[in-house]
């Protein structure tokens, strides 16, 4: 991979190939950062590239905060049934 796009995959909506949205490695990285984790890039000359993801070990317990507007269970609107 060129060091030209390997600056900007991790961007929303960028992509090299013609079906992509261009959203994996966005969201991968939103989910890295909400872990305090960390992800490296290496890519080779010869071809391949490898991605690394460290995420922290920690004995005490952190409450999960949502990542999007709306996906905590106390946001969510549930339907109703009319019959009861």
């Amino acid at each position: 991979m060129p060091a030209d796009i390997t600056d900007k995959i991790f961007g929303p909506f960028f992509t090299t190939k013609p079906r992509g949205s261009g959203l994996g490695l966005a969201i991968v990285r939103k989910i890295v950062d909400a872990h305090d984790g960390r992800i490296d890039v290496e890519s080779r000359p010869t071809g391949g590239t490898c991605f690394r993801i460290a995420l922290p070990l920690t004995s005490e317990h952190r409450t999960a905060q949502p990542l999007f507007a709306g996906s905590h269970p106390d946001t969510r609107t549930r339907a109703h049934d009319e019959r009861g």
